[in-house]
């Protein structure tokens, strides 16, 4: 039972990740940008921008629910930066496979050209570092505290 909200948090926790990538993306939109290929609104900032913006919401979201998972579950500690990772990674391909879905469905398939799919490997890639990453802080974060407090 403890195994299975364990992994429940994290699939909250990228589902949480996949709504704050939303969020981003109206954000730009209302700020005034347009998507640089009209068919794919689910990419509506600019691309460089986008490699800066996605993998930090990333690195927060997952960040945050891996310190939740270290107080939570203390004995999956060893498991946080590989949680972290799978956060980023789930919830940014539910992001990008939602939107894929929905260009397809509104626009056929040639609507996503090749350039569009290599900048979503490129996105999910870095998403996936900056979740390793905060899941690595959040795991020295703790290492940190357990040795101030004396039990490390």
């Amino acid at each position: 039972m403890h195994d299975l909200w364990f992994r429940c948090t994290g699939w909250l926790a990228a589902a949480i990740l996949s709504l704050a990538m939303l969020a981003v993306n109206y954000g730009f939109e209302v700020a005034g940008s347009i998507p640089e290929v009209p068919t794919c609104g689910f990419l509506a900032g600019h691309s460089l921008g986008l490699l800066i913006v996605y993998p930090l919401i990333a690195a927060l979201v997952a960040g945050r629910a891996c310190q939740f998972i270290a107080r939570r579950f203390p004995d999956r500690n060893h498991d946080l930066p590989a949680t972290g990772r799978n956060i980023a990674f789930l919830g940014s391909m539910l992001y990008f496979a939602c939107g894929v879905t929905m260009a397809i469905g509104r626009f056929g398939a040639q609507s996503v050209p090749f350039v569009i799919w290599a900048l979503i490997v490129a996105y999910v890639f870095l998403c996936t570092t900056g979740g390793w990453y905060a899941g690595a802080r959040a795991l020295l974060r703790e290492a940190e505290l357990a040795w101030r407090t004396g039990k490390g």
